[in-house]
């Protein structure tokens, strides 16, 4: 158990009647990224609630950082949190809330130089919040979860509506804190292309349920599992013909093109030659890889 930031076994959590977290187990090791992964409802923030002791569970058992989640005192002191967006005063600077929050935690002044410094917000620190972006803001969120020198962060959608840009910026920052500092990072996002650029380990919950757990790699082979080849032609009647007279199954998309199950670009180039031998233009050939939807219902089939 000590090689687990945190440890969830068998947990169960329910609103009322309904069962919201059903038999869930995580495995989070320390010095790794993990992204929680899932469409909004699947139980991301109950699951983070739970784990930071604001609910407690029916059934299961927690441990993070090898305590048991009943000693909060222990775990709180160890951990940073950040749930969506901060909560700053705007009319105060950057650096006046973080010293707000230093002071609340018993923290010397220097940590807040030292903070601002590393989310990088230097040059920004003495204007006041209410002129940032939601991006600056967030970077204060994170700082102020910093505070305390965590060994770990719990992250719930950090990057809640932030632009591209300011994705790219937070997504950046959290890479650089857990390669330079070593802190483990649990990050709940519904953001599929993040969790791949920045995990080490995803677990994807649908319906409370844990469907996947396991690493990038791991997480690259149930997409492949579930890619598809996009055709469109000059004749898109014709075309299914020809396939299905050739052992395949195209569906048709609502967007109008074509889609066949393909497991790679070997076989996307076969089906492309396919149709050109067959007198068809071919205008788009590609493969579709499944969004996370198609996902969960191809890990919940498997």
């Amino acid at each position: 158990m000590a090689e687990n930031a945190i440890h969830v076994g068998h947990l169960e959590y329910a609103y009322g009647r309904k069962n919201v977290i059903k038999d869930l187990n995580l495995k989070v090791k320390k010095g790794n990224i993990y992204s929680f992964l899932g469409p909004n409802g699947a139980g991301k923030s109950t699951t983070i609630k739970l784990l930071l002791g604001l609910l407690i569970p029916n059934k299961g058992n927690i441990h993070i950082l090898g305590f048991d989640a009943n000693d909060r005192m222990s775990i709180n002191r160890r951990i940073g949190v950040l749930v969506e967006s901060p909560g700053l005063y705007e009319h105060l600077s950057g650096y006046q809330n973080m010293e707000i929050q230093a002071q609340l935690r018993g923290v010397q002044k220097q940590r807040v130089d030292e903070v601002i410094e590393q989310v990088g917000m230097k040059d920004a620190a003495n204007a006041k919040v209410k002129t940032y972006s939601t991006g600056m803001k967030q970077r204060i969120g994170l700082g102020i979860a910093m505070l305390q020198k965590p060994e770990l962060l719990i992250l719930d959608e950090p990057t809640n509506g932030l632009d591209p840009q300011g994705i790219r910026e937070i997504r950046n920052l959290l890479i650089d804190l857990n390669k330079e500092l070593g802190i483990t990072i649990f990050l709940s996002t519904h953001l599929l292309s993040e969790a791949e650029k920045v995990s080490h380990q995803i677990g994807i919950i649908q319906r409370g349920n844990l469907v996947f757990e396991g690493s990038r790699s791991e997480l690259q082979k149930v997409r492949f599992s579930a890619a598809k080849a996009k055709v469109n032609t000059n004749d898109n009647q014709k075309a299914r013909e020809i396939l299905e007279n050739n052992n395949y199954i195209p569906e048709e998309h609502p967007e109008g093109f074509l889609l066949v199950e393909c497991e790679d670009q070997k076989q996307l180039s076969g089906i492309s030659r396919l149709l050109l031998d067959n007198d068809l233009d071919v205008y788009h050939s590609s493969l579709y890889e499944a969004d996370l939807e198609e996902m969960f219902l191809n890990l919940i089939k498997e």
